[in-house]
Order: structure tokens, then sequence, then C-alpha cells
């Protein structure tokens, strides 16, 4: 499961640009925020979806073992194993986005061509660092507090939990963060984080027609 952070959208009158999903620390899991815009019709895509799909494609496990010089022992990334590598060599995390980011934006491009006559969603986790923005229009950020952030990595990864918070201390989406147009708390319960995001998903809405 990927948890969100960031809704990024950005639409115009004339616009079918889809919006975009980016990761900072949440509470709740990206499914069931994903459900909120499912429910109203909205085309998702996911790019942790995508990457485990990647993931699974030889050529690719084959260039990353090469890459950083990780001996998998199947034709798939044995994604344990490769968090153990980036925990334990931090500087082959940027080399291995280097070289998956591409990857992943061409999947997205191709999902949106897919439904471009609407609202799209699209979770991205690593927007900025990537730089992805061009693709979308309107950002939406979901925040949460760090410790949150942090119980919620313990529960998936356990004690690399902190490793991982520490690796993903140079996010780029709190330097970003001003570039939202709509800043959506998830402190607080799912009732309250639906309601909120189910508003401004009628904002967008209306603005097509």
């Amino acid at each position: 499961p990927v948890n969100l952070n960031i809704y990024e959208y950005k639409i115009e009158e004339t616009s079918n640009k889809p919006f975009y999903i980016k990761e900072h620390s949440q509470k709740y899991s990206l499914t069931e925020l994903l459900n909120i815009f499912k429910d109203n019709n909205i085309p998702t895509i996911s790019c942790d979806d995508v990457v485990n799909e990647l993931y699974k494609n030889s050529n690719v496990t084959t260039k990353i073992s090469h890459l950083l010089g990780i001996n998998f022992p199947s034709s798939y990334i044995d994604k344990k194993m490769l968090l153990n590598h980036i925990v334990t060599h931090p500087r082959d995390k940027r080399r291995l986005e280097q070289f998956i980011f591409p990857l992943v934006i061409s999947e997205v491009k191709s999902f949106i061509l897919k439904n471009k006559n609407g609202l799209v969603l699209v979770e991205a986790p690593r927007l900025f660092e990537a730089n992805m923005e061009s693709l979308f229009d309107t950002i939406i950020v979901v925040e949460i507090n760090e410790k949150l952030q942090l119980e919620r990595l313990t529960q998936r990864n356990g004690e690399k939990g902190k490793l991982l918070l520490e690796l993903n201390k140079n996010n780029l989406i709190d330097k970003n963060k001003n570039k939202a147009e709509f800043l959506v708390s998830n402190n607080g319960s799912l009732i309250e984080l639906e309601k909120e995001v189910q508003t401004i998903i009628n904002k967008l809405k209306s603005r097509l027609s």
C-alpha cells in the first residue's frame, strides 16, 4: 500500500490536464483517499503501482542490478533487498530515481492520453524530484505531523522506519508547498478528511462546466 500526502491538481476552464497526488506524510492510506476520487468517477493512477510493475520486468531488473551492483535471485526486483541496499548506500537512491523516473513519466503520459476528456488523478510521491510539475495543473497538499508519519513507516517497515524517514528528509515538498492551491489536514478523522477532499473535488469539477 502507498501513502498519500499531496494531491496535485491543476485545472483551467479549457484544460483537460490531470491532477496529482504527492506524498508528504499521512495518517490514512492512499487507497482510502483514492477511493474518494474513484467514487466521483475520476480515473486514477498510482506512480508507486507503476514502479511495482516495472520491478517485475526482467529488463528493468537487469539494468538496476548492474546500476547498483545488486545480485537479485530472480528476474524481478526483490524490494526488501533493494530497500536494504538504499538504506546502507543512500547515494544510490538518487541513481535509482534517475533511472526509474523517466520510465514512470512515460507510463503516466500514456495514462493521461487515454483519459484526456476529463479529470485525471495521478499519485506521484516524488513529483518535484522527478520534475513532473509541467504535466499537471493544480496542487493539493495533504499534510500530517512527523510523529504520525514515523508511526506509519514503522508499522510497515519495522526498525527501518526511522531510516526511511531520514532518507526522505530532503523531500522537496516542503520547499514547494507554496505551489499548492489547496492544503488539506490529515490529522483528523477519516470522515473529516473525506468531506474536505470532496469539497475540493466539487470545486474542480465546477471549473469544467
